[in-house]
């Protein structure tokens, strides 16, 4: 029989990070006047860039009533890649000292450009933004009934697709305190 050999659904290939940080301890920093506003600060930056996983590309059929479950496969297993992603984190923490206690308020932003990393792809297309159907025959008749009936066929399939695992995170920013003893 022949043999062939394809990557693992979870083979990402290539992931780099970088974490950069800087700390200033009571007493450190800059100086502005008598005080050094930037004692017991720390900022941090977390950089992720990746390349995409692998999936393997299928006949476009319809994602949300899965009108035809048994996706035939158009390609080899796993022989394309989804989009690669990217991130920048960022958090600033300012501490203050009370008595041998230390409390620190702190900002903490995930995704600070706001990147639409896309997680996961339709595999009739490739694209996390549609699946295709609609262009097909069968999707072609679904629009037709849905514009006779007075709906907007890309706006109704665009909210019945809507899933929250093929994008990650949107920019998300955290408030805190932290109290270590």
């Amino acid at each position: 029989p022949p043999r062939q050999t394809a990557p693992l659904d979870f083979d990402q290939r290539h992931k780099l990070s970088v974490n950069l940080g800087l700390s200033w301890f009571k007493g450190e920093g800059p100086k502005w006047g008598r005080t050094q506003p930037l004692g017991d600060v720390d900022v941090n930056m977390l950089y992720n860039i990746a390349t995409g996983t692998p999936y393997t590309p299928t006949n476009v059929t319809d994602e949300v009533t899965q009108l035809n479950v048994a996706q035939q496969p158009t390609g080899a297993q796993n022989s394309r890649t989804s989009p690669s992603t990217q991130s920048l984190d960022f958090k600033i923490s300012k501490g203050i000292r009370l008595n041998t206690a230390k409390v620190s308020a702190y900002v903490w932003v995930l995704n600070l450009f706001d990147t639409n990393n896309a997680l996961n792809v339709y595999s009739g297309t490739g694209s996390p933004y549609t699946t295709g159907f609609l262009n097909t025959d069968p999707g072609r008749a679904v629009s037709q009934a849905l514009t006779n009936a007075g709906m907007d066929p890309q706006q109704v399939y665009r909210l019945a697709k809507q899933t929250p695992g093929l994008f990650s995170i949107p920019r998300t920013i955290r408030f805190g305190v932290r109290t270590d003893f």
